[in-house]
């Protein structure tokens, strides 16, 4: 490529000649369609402020029944707008239908499949993020809808593929999970709390990397982990959980 600039120039500027062309129509186009839609809006407001102008010439006192009618009208029909986009192939989605299976205790399990076909989700069922639609999720032969959900979520932890992690050192984040809290006095829990926080870090097979970093514990892991590579930022944190 070298000595070659005033080729790739005129080459570069030949692609742009065909847009170019298309860009006034291109906006016009846009604009006259934009346009049209605030036109819409706001007319639809003039009739409806037109139409309660008649109702309350005939009974002053239906002020607020007309301006709740008015309200809900108008945003009302903005949030069917925004959530139209999504709900069709939201309502047709199947995700984890017949998927029946038992956990022993103690048992590790994976759930290995192509991508979007409900691995995620089936963990998300078990947090209670949302609740199946038919079939039920059971620990100890128990429905987990019988449970409190603050009782549900403390006995169970949800690690994602991209972990959150707050912005600390590793042994700030690793007592949250200890004390189920981040307080302002979260280096003296550190301090207090060693031999937890150790113990903790061995049963997650994370002790060892810790220990080799220059700081240890004390090693500051940035915004959301972004000093620890994705598998060191998962095993840290499993403890917050």
């Amino acid at each position: 490529m070298l000595a070659k600039e005033d080729y790739f120039k005129e080459k570069y500027c030949s692609y742009l000649v065909k847009p170019s062309k298309r860009a006034p129509f291109t906006a016009i186009i846009n604009g006259l369609v934009l346009g049209w839609v605030h036109a819409f809006i706001f007319w639809k407001y003039s009739v409806l402020m037109y139409f309660a102008g008649q109702e309350l010439k005939k009974d002053p006192s239906q002020m607020p029944d007309i301006m709740k009618a008015l309200c809900s009208i108008i945003f009302g029909a903005m949030s069917v707008g925004f959530a139209a986009t999504y709900m069709a192939d939201f309502g047709n989605a199947k995700v984890a239908a017949e998927t029946s299976f038992v956990i022993p205790k103690g048992k590790s399990v994976a759930l290995v499949g192509p991508s979007s076909c409900g691995k995620s989700t089936v963990i998300q069922l078990i947090e209670r993020f949302y609740n199946p639609e038919r079939g039920t999720v059971k620990i100890n032969g128990r429905n987990i809808q019988e449970f409190k959900l603050a009782t549900l979520r403390n006995k169970t932890g949800y690690v994602g593929q991209e972990p959150l992690l707050f912005a600390g050192t590793i042994g700030e984040n690793i007592i949250s999970g200890i004390c189920g809290s981040w307080t302002d006095d979260q280096l003296n829990l550190v301090a207090e709390n060693m031999d937890k926080i150790v113990a903790a870090a061995k049963m997650a097979n994370c002790h060892n990397f810790i220990y080799q970093l220059p700081q240890g514990y004390n090693t500051t892991i940035g915004e959301r982990g972004t000093s620890l590579s994705g598998g060191q930022k998962q095993r840290i944190a499993l403890l917050e959980h």
